[in-house]
Formats: structure tokens, sequence, C-alpha cells
């Protein structure tokens, strides 16, 4: 293969890695109907605060599908023909949620954002680590290491890369949220659709004017997958509706409840009963080994300390008397955060500290910055309270989140690394 792929061969490289880091951009700025601050989007559209919590968990539902079909999608694709389709297809869900307000198609259109967002960002990825420097990725996902020296390297490759990819993308977030609040306090929340569809519009020229053309691979596809996928997504929303909606429609006096329990369990018992077939959807071989039991119980502690990001919102609304905006500008400060979570990662890693210092130094930058908060609050605030904490949070958050994935593959047969 041509060192320039996927680009014409007189593409520069430097001008080539910044083409396909601006292509995660318009990704993370399409986000199904969750595009800003959901407390102005609701006072917007005179609309629940729930349907958006509720369409957000839709849209992170099918993200986590995808990943079944990893492998051989990254194995047949055509990295262009997938670029055109998908940043077309999002331009027209953008559009649909900027114009309907039914929540049954908006949910439609927040699932299919979902999977195609992780579709196109494995394009990237994929394509990125080979063009900049020179690792065939894939490779790590299909052929085991074939000796110790080899698998150390692996690991050791997969948790830089994470980490970067992990800081990026959160920077990515974290300026798509300001730059929406932006917009839709300037001008209007529809604006805030506008501005993806045009990121969405520009990356299909880009990659029209600069990617080369090049065969797509043949390889069976695990269509027979796909009616596992729709039921556990349809099971998974289910419950998610239940759990959002419950308080607000008293739980099962509602018609919307009681189908959405019954969708629940219909779903899953479907899927449970096409799991049982030769090729699930999700191998639970997986739970055999001690790493992924170690890195779920991180990811849930993460997930119940990274909570404490309503204490920044809360000290900001009642003690600061700050609007979305001001919000939103605050957790810009999540930005420099993340940089400094990455370098202290990247030493860390570079140096050979054993995984369990990397866990307890994430885990006390967080809780550094819940102190701080706590020690801070008073009545009447200053906004540049927040700053601190932000920053150690977000530090914390990123050392444990691109850590620990490198930590569950740990010693996994790559047969296991999709699920």
């Amino acid at each position: 293969m041509k060192t320039s792929y996927p680009f014409y061969p007189w593409m520069p490289k430097p001008l080539g890695a910044l083409v396909l880091l601006a292509l995660f951009v318009p990704l993370f700025f399409s986000g199904g109907t969750y595009l800003s601050n959901v407390n102005e989007m609701a006072g917007s559209m005179a609309t629940l605060t729930e349907d958006f919590q509720f369409l957000s968990l839709c849209a992170s539902i099918d993200m986590s599908m995808m990943f079944p079909f990893m492998l051989p999608y990254l194995q047949t694709r055509n990295v262009k023909h997938v670029y055109l389709c998908g940043f077309a297809l999002l331009t027209l869900l953008n559009g649909l949620c900027a114009v309907v307000q039914s929540l049954p198609v908006l949910t439609v259109c927040c699932f299919l954002t979902g999977f195609v967002r992780v579709a196109l960002v494995l394009n990237t990825t994929f394509v990125l680590a080979p063009y900049l420097l020179g690792i065939q990725t894939l490779d790590m996902f299909l052929y085991e290491p074939r000796t110790p020296q080899e698998a150390w390297q692996n690991d050791h490759a997969r948790t830089l890369l994470m980490s970067v990819l992990y800081a990026y993308i959160l920077c990515i977030v974290q300026l798509s949220n300001y730059v929406a609040a932006r917009v839709a306090y300037d001008y209007a929340w529809l604006y805030t659709y506008l501005l993806a569809m045009g990121m969405t519009l520009a990356a299909m020229l880009v990659v029209l004017l600069t990617f080369c053309h090049a065969p797509t691979h043949k390889c069976r596809r695990p269509w027979h997958l796909l009616p596992e996928a729709l039921s556990l997504s349809a099971a998974m929303a289910g419950l998610c509706y239940m759990l959002v909606y419950g308080k607000t429609y008293d739980w099962f006096d509602t018609p919307s409840m009681r189908t959405a329990l019954a969708t629940t369990l219909l779903c899953a018992g479907l899927y449970l009963w096409l799991a049982t077939g030769r090729a699930p959807l999700l191998s639970l071989g997986i739970f055999r080994h001690r790493y992924t039991w170690y890195a779920t119980g991180i990811f849930l502690l993460l997930m119940l300390v990274n909570s404490s990001t309503l204490f920044v919102t809360t000290y900001l609304k009642l003690s600061t008397a700050a609007s979305n905006l001001h919000s939103a500008a605050v957790s810009c400060w999540a930005i420099p955060g993340c940089l400094v979570g990455l370098a202290l990662a990247a030493v860390c890693v570079q140096r050979g500290l054993h995984f369990r210092y990397i866990f307890a130094a994430g885990f006390l930058l967080m809780l550094c910055a819940n102190l701080y908060m706590y020690f801070h609050y008073q009545p009447t605030g200053l906004r540049s309270h927040t700053v601190l904490p932000t920053l150690l949070h977000y530090a914390g958050m990123l050392m444990l989140y691109s850590v620990t994935c490198a930590f569950a593959m740990k010693h996994l047969p790559v047969r296991h690394f999709a699920t």
C-alpha cells in the first residue's frame, strides 16, 4: 500500500494528518438531539428535560452496538466511501432532529446517529495510526502476539494511543458543548443543528478533494448478528425509558410506561433466545479473565466519582447565579485538564509505572477536586472557584478512562478485544 494512502500522492503528510484529525470534529458536534445545554434546549422547545436525557441514552446505546461488527467492518470498508456515506447520513439526521419533535422519530434518529458516529470514529482511528505512526493497529485486533516482547509492545502502544485519542476526543466534546451553547444563546437552538450540518458537508467536500479511490475488500459480513443487535438495543431503550420517565409519569400509571416494560421483557427474551446460537453478539467468555472484572469495577467506580461534576454545576447555579453560557464557559477549563492528564499518563506509561499507581493517581486528583469544592462552598461564591476543581477532575478522569481500557485488554485473547 502506498505511504500516501488514503490520500492522493500530492498530499503532504503533515497536511494529511491535520485533515484526519479535523474529521473527528464534525462527529462530536453531531450528537443527535443533545447538541447543547439541556436546560437551554428544553426551555427553547417547551419540552421535558427527560426527553433529551432519554434521547442521549439512545445514542449511547447504539454507539456500543457498533463494536460487535467492528472487525468485519474494518476489514471490508472503503475509507472514502464510508466517509461520504456517513457524513451524508449525519447531515440528514441533523436536519431531521432540527425540524422534528416526534419522540419515536427522534429516537430512531439518535440510534442511527450513535451507530454512524462510532463507525466514522473507527474509520478515522484505524487510518490515522498507520498513516502517521506506521503502527498497524488493526493487526493488534486480528493476530495473537508471537512473543512476550511483542505482547508487551502492543500493550504499550495501545496505552499511549488510547490516552492520546481519549484526550483529543474529550477536548472536542468540551469545545462542542461551549460552541453549541454559545450559538443557542446568541441566535437560536436551531442554529446548532445548522452548524453541525455545515461541518458535515464541509467534511464531505474535503474527503472528495483529498482522498484517493481504493478497492473494497471482500470479507464475510456478520448479518446474522443484526437481529440480536436490534433486540438488545430495543430492550435497553425500553429500560432507559422506564428509568428516565418513571418519576415523571408516576411509573406504571401510564400506557407508555407499560408499553416500555413489555418491550423490554419481550426484546430481552428474544435476545437471550437468539444469543444461544453458534456466534452470539456478545461473547460471555470475556468474563473468564480477571482483568475484565478489575476494569469493569474501576469503570463503575469512575462513573460514581464522575457524578461529582454535578457539584460544580450546582455551585454555579446556586452560589454564582451563572447562566447556561457561563456554565459552558467554565467547562472549557476541562480542555487544559485533559492535556495535563494526558501528560501525566504518558509519563507514567513511558516510565513503566504499574497500573495500580496510575489508577491511584487518577482517583487522588478527582478526590482533590471534590475536597476543594467542599471547602470553598459558600452562599455567594465566584466562578473562579470552579476552575481548579474542573482542571483536577478532568486530569484524573482522563488518566483513568484511557488507561483502564488498555488494562482490560491485558492478557486478553484478541478474539475478545471488540467485545
